[in-house]
C-alpha cells in the first residue's frame, strides 16, 4: 500500500545505515533497527514542547557532546537527569554537574532546593550555556546526530544514550518541530558550588521544609562568581566515566 511504502523505505534506510555503521550481519541490524523503532514510536503521543524544555535538553546534550569528545563514550552513563535524579550528571558521591540554560547575561538559572546541595558530593559544579533562538543555529536533531556519531559502534552505550534520550522527552515524531527551532548555543561556563555560591538548600532552614511540600524553586543570578572554562575542570570531569554508572 502506498501509505506504508514511505515508512518502510525509511526503515530499510535505517537498516542499511546500521549495517554500514556497525558492520553487523543483516539479521542483527534488522533486529536492532526494529527495537530502536519500537522504543521510540511505541508511546504514540507527542510530548508538548516548551522553550524551557527545549533549551534545557539542548544544554544537557551540548555538555554531553563535550564530555564524550574529551573523555569517551563511557560518559553517557553519567547522564542521570532523565532517570529522575536531582542532578543532570553524577557519579556516586564524587562529582555532580547541574547543567543550566539561560538566555540572559549574566546567567539567570532556576533551581530547586536539592540541586545546589554541595554536601552530598565531594564536588558540585553548575555548568551554564547561553541559549537563544537563531536562524543560523543548530537543532536538537543535529545535536543527537553528533552524539550518535561520537559514540560510533559502541552498541551498548548507544542503546543507553537512546534510552536516556527517550526518558528526557525526546521523540523522533517531533523532529520536524525541533528543526523549526534552531538555537545558538554558547560554550559552557562552569561554577564551583561552594560556600560563596548563592543558593537555598534544605540546610538553609532552621527547620527544614515539610517533605509534603514539593517543587520549591527559585531564581539565581550568577554574578560576582569565578567563571571556569570546561577545559580547566576536565580532570574533575573524568569521574563521570566511572563504571558504577552501568549499575
Amino acid at each position: 500500500l502506498p501509505a506504508f511504502r514511505r515508512p518502510f523505505l525509511r526503515f530499510a534506510e535505517d537498516v542499511l545505515y546500521e549495517i554500514s555503521k556497525t558492520k553487523n550481519n543483516p539479521a542483527e541490524s534488522v533486529y536492532r533497527t526494529g527495537m530502536k523503532w519500537k522504543r521510540f514510536w511505541s508511546e504514540g503521543v507527542l510530548n508538548k514542547i516548551t522553550y524551557e524544555w527545549l533549551h534545557g535538553i539542548a544544554g544537557e546534550l551540548s555538555f554531553l557532546i563535550y564530555i564524550i569528545d574529551k573523555l569517551g563514550s563511557e560518559a553517557v552513563h553519567s547522564w542521570a537527569g532523565p532517570s529522575g535524579k536531582d542532578h543532570d550528571f553524577q557519579t556516586g558521591t564524587d562529582l555532580a554537574v547541574e547543567v543550566k540554560a539561560s538566555s540572559d547575561m549574566p546567567f539567570k538559572i532556576r533551581c530547586n532546593i536539592r540541586q545546589l546541595d554541595a554536601s552530598i558530593f565531594k564536588k558540585l559544579y553548575v555548568v551554564c550555556y547561553r541559549i537563544v533562538s537563531s536562524e543560523n543555529g543548530t537543532t536538537l536533531t543535529k545535536l543527537v546526530e553528533k552524539i550518535e556519531n561520537l559514540i560510533g559502534d559502541d552498541a551498548v552505550t548507544l542503546d543507553s544514550f537512546r534510552d536516556r534520550l527517550a526518558a528526557a522527552g525526546y521523540s523522533p515524531q517531533s523532529e520536524q518541530v525541533y528543526n523549526q527551532h534552531p538555537l545558538e548555543i554558547s560554550s559552557g561556563v562552569a561554577f564551583l558550588v561552594d560556600d560563596s555560591f548563592p543558593k537555598i538548600a534544605e540546610s538553609s532552614f532552621v527547620n527544614p521544609p515539610d517533605h509534603r511540600i514539593s517543587n520549591i524553586r527559585y531564581m539565581v543570578q550568577l554574578t560576582g562568581l569565578n567563571e571556569l572554562t570546561l577545559d580547566t575542570i576536565e580532570m574533575d570531569l573524568k569521574s563521570l566515566t566511572k563504571n558504577e554508572q552501568h549499575l
